[in-house]
């Protein structure tokens, strides 16, 4: 989970959820200018095709990715088990209980 790939495409899609919210709040006023509305998707068209074709975008956002991943990692905590972890029981089923198991037998009779 902290793969500079995933952060890498967690701010990418950070990025674009943004810009498309402010959008779709503007649409789902009550008082809405058509006009504005209109103008607002167009750029945010625009801003959509910049993110895509935008060199100095994926340069910063994967700089951005590897800092963090960087970050995320020196803060992770040591995989060392604490002794006072006690071991994880499975959990009891019906059938493995003997007092309830019971013995399926079928009567044919020809």
């Amino acid at each position: 989970m902290t793969s500079p790939d995933f952060v890498i495409t967690l701010t990418f899609f950070r990025d674009v959820l943004l810009a498309v919210n402010r959008v779709s709040v503007y649409l789902q006023t009550k008082e809405i200018d058509m006009i504005q509305a209109m103008g607002m998707m167009q750029l945010l068209k625009e801003e959509l095709t910049n993110i895509r074709n935008s060199s100095e975008y994926w340069d910063t956002s994967v700089a951005k990715a590897f800092a963090a991943t960087v970050d995320v990692n020196l803060q992770e905590a040591p995989e060392d088990k604490d002794e006072n972890t006690r071991k994880r029981k499975r959990p009891r089923r019906f059938e493995d209980r003997p007092e309830t198991d019971t013995v399926m037998s079928f009567l044919y009779i020809p």
